[in-house]
């Protein structure tokens, strides 16, 4: 019996922890985020487009920084950061 009693005081003393309360709470929030958030729709149309101007704004940064003309794989890189 006393190892029955200690056991159960041991789950006592865990179930009163502020720890144990915080934790419990804040996946019970986090469920309710994911069971009545809808899902983001995904915005498949928008598309960034780059002018000429703002290409040959980059390609002037570049110049200046490098001293040399970026090559098309360093090109290819500046539109896509």
């Amino acid at each position: 019996m006393d190892r029955r009693e200690s056991r159960a005081g041991r789950i006592t003393a865990i179930a009163r922890s502020p720890l144990v309360h915080f934790l419990i709470i804040g996946a019970a929030i986090y469920a309710a985020g994911a069971l009545f958030t809808p899902p983001a729709a995904e915005d498949e149309g928008s598309t960034i487009r780059i002018s000429a101007g703002d290409m040959q704004w980059m390609e002037d940064s570049w110049v200046q920084r490098w001293n040399r003309l970026p090559t098309p794989i360093e090109r290819q890189a500046l539109i896509l950061s």
